[in-house]
């Protein structure tokens, strides 16, 4: 084997061409044959001046002696999160770098996936390891270079630098005068991973985030002794100062941020209600540490600008903190006898991450009923990296080490929602405002120079900002509704630690405000306006306008559909629209149309069409949570984020109901997470629906004919009160027209039902709102009327407050606001 090796190198120099043999280890890039791979033996392994070895993967070169005078360098690795190639060199006797050589670096995760550790560099010699020399490197380049960590994809973890391992125990390590020895590899950086929009209100948050920063590699050395131009040994000899310039990379990643927004930060609560009355945590992760830089630590900003759900919620509690910085100056003394630090070298430590937590205003109390409490936040921010060092630091050395910072920390309280209007008749006490949310937060402290037997200065510690929630205010009724107060400070410590210089953490402290008593009936400035979108034959018309306690408007009527595109929404609850009527959804002769911008009508095709599961595609009624952006239909089919949607595709879940039929009408209650099925004779409810497949039976049934009637199918209307968990339908007997309400499920017995008798026409679909205690019914080819205040309490005959415009198919509507 030495022979032929020999031979190789001889013809090489004659001919003056590269044209060395795999087994020579000299080469250039480009051919085949000029790449090595897996396990390569020789007995003496070369790379002469100016040449290049290519390294597929993993190398382990198995040899007597290596004198590496040119390149030897591995080649980039391939697909998402993979390893770069590592190098070994196993010497019976000694090895000689010139040259240089170079591990691959890890690629880059893929989404939620960790990036790919750096390649590992090894050299074990029984006799002595020279590095350096005469040898002339390119600018940046070092003898020895560990390949970088990858960086994670969003949401994952940065890889681990490769570590530079030297070992020869028996023998001396000579640093020949040189500069840009080592190279060690960086750690990858976490991925930021953002939850925002429309995706944030159905986001459930991991048990702990994965995207932090990746350990840079570490300079590895078991030697008999260390020699070198320039070098010089603590009394301890375990400790190796190098010339300036010798000790490059060694930095730590950063941890990824992660922030989640539900609504808009500048908008508190304009953006909808969403029912969370449980808590969320989130921890930022730590920054890598580094064997000369640590890393950033992750900020965690989770902000809840949506009001809990109209049921008295108490507002979601949030609790952060941000991930620690990195350590600096890291050693493994378990393998590796020698620690090396550079002259001159500044050595960080990584800050730690901020900390933002903004808890949820608790949402508005039913009638007379008190508002939800504001949720509890709570925030601490990361601690700085500290400096870990082998050496007891001099004031001049102390100059050049400079620990991390603590993080900053931000807790806003939740307020507290509005009580509940009495303002019915009768008139009822108006509800107590919520409690506002308690805050605390904490600063990350600064981290310290730390040595053997002592401990320096620190960095400075985070700044701090907590904010308590305001308390609610009382529900407008006779009497007035309280106001609650405002919330606690449950801890407002800024971080420790104050480096020279730097100006010294703050702390900002408000306890917010007490909720103002409700306003006497009568006095109630808020209006609500009502929109209907009316379907008919041909096409659909909007909007119509009712005005609570103002006499009835109308604007100019738009219509979408017409002869060239026919749309035909038919009676029931055949359409619905997303929150901000971007969208509208359409049973058109059992397909399920999508218009986009569906405000500026037209005569127009869809946009696309949904046609529900494959076992059941017809879809004849439909009902749409905005809370969660979730559409139902009755086959069942169920669609999640329908608002992002943009082309045709199955549903997310899709299962039949035993007893009901293939157009059922739905209508979700999302407190206790169920559906209610209308078909005929026939109430079901189905519990847990998002998760439920194939055909299954109803958890709950009602199905007494002189309850539900017989024209069931023809009345197909709806809704579900919130607050008082009662089942509004549209009943139909002949000439026997009503709206009646029973309590929801579990039915010991069967409930006696109330009801708003003599409706006009046959109850289409119904549209309720539990806050104000509003109904409007939907009457074929006659009106839509309003029912304020609707009265199912007692056994009186309301009439209606206003009829809207007329009815002959399909409706659904929306309320807007203003105080």
């Amino acid at each position: 084997m030495g022979t032929q090796s020999r031979l190789c190198r001889q013809l090489c120099g004659l001919l003056s061409v590269l044209c060395f043999a795999w087994l020579c280890g000299c080469g250039s890039d480009g051919p085949a044959g000029r790449t090595i791979s897996g396990t390569v033996t020789a007995d003496e392994f070369t790379v002469a001046a100016g040449e290049r070895v290519n390294c597929q993967g993993g190398v382990t070169v198995q040899c007597r002696t290596a004198t590496i005078a040119g390149t030897l360098a591995s080649l980039a690795s391939s697909g998402n999160g993979q390893a770069g190639g590592g190098i070994a060199i196993e010497a019976t006797e000694a090895i000689i770098v010139t040259g240089r050589i170079q591990t691959g670096a890890g690629t880059g995760g893929s989404a939620n996936a960790a990036g790919g550790a750096g390649g590992e560099l090894r050299l074990q010699a029984g006799g002595g390891i020279t590095l350096g020399g005469a040898a002339t490197r390119q600018a940046g380049e070092a003898v020895l270079t560990s390949g970088n960590g990858g960086a994670g994809g969003a949401g994952g973890a940065g890889g681990a630098g490769g570590n530079i391992v030297l070992n020869c125990p028996q023998q001396t390590l000579t640093l020949a005068a040189s500069t840009a020895l080592f190279r060690l590899g960086n750690g990858g950086n976490g991925g930021a991973l953002s939850i925002t929009g429309t995706a944030a209100t159905t986001y459930t948050p991991p048990a702990e985030l994965a995207n932090g920063g990746g350990n840079s590699g570490l300079l590895r050395v078991t030697a008999g002794s260390v020699t070198g131009a320039g070098v010089a040994r603590q009394a301890a000899d375990l400790v190796v100062w190098l010339p300036a310039g010798n000790l490059l990379g060694g930095a730590g990643g950063d941890a990824g941020a992660f922030e989640w927004e539900v609504g808009a930060a500048s908008s508190r609560a304009a953006a909808g209600r969403q029912i969370v009355p449980e808590g969320v945590e989130v921890h930022g992760r730590s920054g890598g540490s580094g064997q000369v830089t640590g890393g950033d630590g992750g900020s965690a900003r989770v902000v809840m600008n949506l009001d809990a759900a109209d049921q008295a919620h108490a507002g979601r509690r949030v609790e952060t903190s941000g991930g620690a910085g990195g350590y600096a100056g890291i050693e493994d003394p378990n393998q590796g006898e020698y620690v090396f630090y550079e002259q001159g070298r500044r050595y960080e430590g990584g800050n730690g991450g901020d900390s933002v937590s903004w808890a949820q205003t608790g949402g508005l109390g039913g009638p007379g009923a008190t508002g939800g409490d504001g949720g509890e936040a709570s925030a601490q921010g990361g601690g700085g990296g500290s400096i870990l060092l082998r050496f007891a630091a001099t004031s001049t050395d102390e100059a050049l080490l400079r620990p991390g910072d603590g993080g900053d920390a931000t807790a806003h309280g939740g307020d507290g929602g509005t009580g509940g209007s009495g303002c019915t008749v009768p008139r009822i006490a108006g509800g107590a405002g919520g409690l506002g949310g308690d805050a605390g937060a904490a600063g990350g402290f600064g981290g310290a120079v730390i040595w053997e037997g002592g401990m320096g200065r620190q960095g400075t510690g985070g700044s701090i900002v907590v904010v308590a929630g305001n308390g609610g205010n009382g529900g407008s009724g006779s009497p007035v509704g309280v106001g609650r107060g405002h919330g606690t400070l449950s801890q407002a410590t800024a971080g420790t630690g104050l480096w020279p210089g730097d100006p010294a953490p703050t702390a900002s402290v408000t306890l917010g405000t007490d909720g103002a008593a409700g306003s006497p009936c009568g006095e109630v400035s808020r209006t609500d306006t009502f929109k209907a979108v009316i379907g008919g034959y041909n096409y659909v018309r909007f909007p119509t306008i009712w005005q609570q306690s103002i006499s009835m408007a109308r604007q100019t009527v738009i219509r979408l559909g017409g002869s060239a595109n026919p749309l035909y929404a038919f009676y029931g609850q055949s359409m619905a629209m997303n929150a901000d009527r971007t969208i509208l959804w359409v049973c058109h002769q059992g397909s399920l149309r999508v218009y986009r911008n569906p405000l500026t009508g037209g005569d127009r095709a869809p946009d696309f069409v949904l046609n529900g599961s494959p076992a059941t595609p017809y879809v004849q009624s439909i009902w749409y949570h905005p809370g969660s952006d979730t559409l139902f239909t009755g086959n069942v089919c169920i669609y999640r984020n329908v608002s992002q949607i943009t082309a045709a595709r199955a549903p997310d879940v899709a299962f039949s109901v035993q007893h009901v039929g293939s157009v059922g009408t739905p209508v979700y209650d999302a407190v206790h997470n169920r559906l209610f099925l209308a078909n005929h004779e026939q109430l079901a409810v189905v519990n847990t629906p998002l998760t439920r497949t194939g055909s299954v039976l109803p958890d709950a049934e009602l199905t007494d004919a002189t309850l539900m009637g017989d024209d069931m199918l023809e009345g197909r209307g709806l809704a579900y009160d919130s607050v008082r968990d009662l089942v509004y339908y549209g009943y139909s007997l002949g000439a026997n027209r009503q709206v009646r309400a029973v309590p929801g499920p579990p039915w010991a017995t069967l409930p006696t039902a109330r009801s708003i008798p003599d409706i006009g026409g046959l109850p289409d679909a119904l549209a309720y709102y539990a806050d104000t205690d509003v109904l409007l019914v939907s009457t074929r080819s006659s009106q839509i009327r309003v029912y304020d205040e609707a009265r199912l309490r007692d056994a009186s005959r309301p009439t209606p407050n206003a009829n809207m415009d007329g009815s002959s198919g399909g409706f659904c509507c929306w309320r807007e606001s203003s105080d």
